[in-house]
């Protein structure tokens, strides 16, 4: 089968000059059910907001944290990166 390959810098050159072989990440289970239980237990307080991003950053490629604004009546609020 075919696959789409969005960032050629993780990939690999083969025999064949068009075909290209992928480098993905890959998590153990007991990682990834470690994050997740600790996103659900962070998440509805909004405790740790700086661990919760910083592991979407390394665990999400392509993921790009938005501006997080302080603000005393509202709290933490979060507005997209403007282009």
């Amino acid at each position: 089968y075919e696959e789409l390959l969005i960032d050629e810098a993780n990939g690999e050159k083969t025999e064949h000059s068009l075909i290209v072989r992928a480098f993905e990440k890959q998590y153990s289970l007991k990682e990834i059910e470690y994050l997740l239980d600790k996103i659900v237990e962070y998440a509805p307080e909004m405790q740790n907001l700086e661990w919760i991003l910083t592991q979407l950053e390394h665990y999400v490629d392509g993921y790009q944290r938005s501006v997080v604004l302080q603000s005393p009546e509202h709290g933490m609020l979060s507005c997209p990166r403007s282009a």
